[in-house]
């Protein structure tokens, strides 16, 4: 599920990362998600996608490392979906 205009605010986190929950759906198998700022350097963003769900549906975090223009990759099994999006700071 991607929010309106491809933007989206994260939630400032202690360690300074800003996160975000995103929804997928799979087919019923491991979903990995990794990230790459696009407009400038920075470390990869983290995911965490919690096992255990029985469904197609899967929720997920990820932290971005900072602000600015994302890449994400998410793979399951034989597919593979990649969009950018627009982190922003709340203001």
């Amino acid at each position: 599920m991607l929010y309106p205009d491809g933007k989206f605010v994260g939630q400032p986190q202690p360690d300074g990362s800003l996160r975000m929950k995103f929804l997928w759906w799979r087919l019923g198998y491991t979903l990995t998600v990794e990230g790459r700022r696009l407009d400038a350097p920075a470390p990869p963003l983290r995911s965490v996608v919690p096992n255990g769900y029985r469904s197609d549906f899967q929720a997920s975090a990820l932290f971005f490392p900072m602000a600015g223009c994302w890449e994400i990759t998410a793979k399951s099994y034989l597919s593979t979906l990649t969009f950018v999006t627009l982190v922003l700071m709340p203001q």
